[in-house]
C-alpha cells in the first residue's frame, strides 16, 4: 500500500455582514494497493492494482448573531480510479492482461451545501438544526473481455437533503439530558457498484448498476449524570431505520449463478 495526502488551509476572522470566520481548505490524496496471489503449486501469478487520486475543496463559514451561531459552506469532492489486472506466469516470463478489481477510470463525484446552527436560548438549554444537500455522481464503463456484464457502464446521478435538529438540557449542575433527530443519505460508490472479487472461497461479488442510494432514519436520547468530581456515568438509547440498505446478497449474472474467475 502506499498512500500520501497534501493539505493547504486558509482562515480568516473577520467582523463582517458574511462571516465571523472563514476557512479554506484544499486537499489531494493518494492511494495504491496492490493485491498479489498465485494458487499452490500453479504458475499464474496474478496481480491486482488499484489507484485513486482524490481531491476535495471546501469552505466552511462561521457567524454569530445573538445567541444564534451559525455554520455553513460548501464541498467537493472528486475520486478517479485506476484498476489494473495482469497475470504473469513464473516460469516463462510472459506477462498479460488480466480482469481488474474495479472498472478502470472509474469517477467519483460529490457536492454538497450546509448549513447549521447552534442556539442558546437559556444558560442551561442548547439548540441545535441543520440542513445538507448533497449530490453524487459516479461514471464507470466496464471491459467485457474477461467477463460477459449485461451492461458496459454504470451512470448514477442522485441527490438528497438530510437534516437534523436536537437539543442538550441541563436541568441540574451535574446532570445533562441530549436528544437528536437526524437523516442519513449515501449514493453507492465505485467499491458498491463496480467491485468483481472472490470475497471467499465459492464466491464472487459482481456488479450491479442497479443499486439505489439508501437513506438513514435515527434518533437518539442520552442522559450525563456526574457524581461529585469522582465518578460520571452516560447513558444513551438509540434508533436507526435503514431503508434501501446496500449489503450483498445472492445474485445471478446474464440468469447464471456461477462464472469462471480464476480458472
Amino acid at each position: 500500500q502506499i498512500w500520501n495526502m497534501h493539505v493547504i488551509s486558509l482562515q480568516h476572522n473577520a467582523k463582517s455582514k458574511l462571516y465571523d470566520i472563514a476557512r479554506i481548505t484544499l486537499a489531494y490524496q493518494f492511494f495504491e494497493e496492490s493485491r498479489i496471489d498465485r494458487s499452490y503449486q500453479k504458475t499464474t501469478q496474478r496481480t491486482k492494482l488499484e489507484q485513486v487520486d482524490a481531491i476535495s475543496a471546501n469552505l466552511d463559514l462561521q457567524k454569530s448573531i445573538n445567541k444564534t451561531t451559525l455554520f455553513y459552506g460548501l464541498e467537493g469532492i472528486h475520486n478517479g480510479v485506476t484498476s489494473l489486472g495482469t497475470d504473469l506466469d513464473i516460469e516463462t516470463g510472459i506477462e498479460e492482461n488480466a480482469s481488474s478489481r474495479y472498472p478502470d477510470g472509474a469517477t467519483w463525484q460529490s457536492f454538497a451545501a450546509y448549513l447549521s446552527s447552534k442556539t442558546k436560548l437559556k444558560e442551561n438549554f442548547t439548540l441545535q438544526a441543520g440542513l445538507r444537500y448533497n449530490r453524487v455522481i459516479l461514471n464507470a464503463d466496464f471491459d467485457t473481455t474477461f467477463f460477459p456484464f449485461p451492461f458496459t457502464s454504470v451512470n448514477i446521478n442522485s441527490g438528497a437533503l438530510t437534516g437534523s435538529a436536537g437539543f442538550a438540557w441541563l436541568p441540574a449542575k451535574d446532570l445533562q439530558i441530549n436528544f437528536n433527530l437526524s437523516t442519513g443519505f449515501r449514493a453507492p460508490n465505485v467499491d458498491d457498484i463496480g467491485k468483481v472479487f472472490d470475497s471467499e472461497p465459492g464466491n464472487v461479488t459482481v456488479p450491479n448498476p442497479d443499486l439505489l442510494p439508501e437513506y438513514a432514519y435515527n434518533i437518539d436520547l442520552g442522559f450525563i449524570k456526574g457524581f461529585g468530581d469522582i465518578v460520571e456515568i452516560q447513558i444513551t438509547g438509540f434508533y436507526t431505520l435503514l431503508s434501501n440498505a446496500i449489503v450483498r446478497r445472492s445474485f445471478n449474472l446474464n440468469g447464471e449463478d456461477s462464472i469462471i474467475y480464476a480458472g
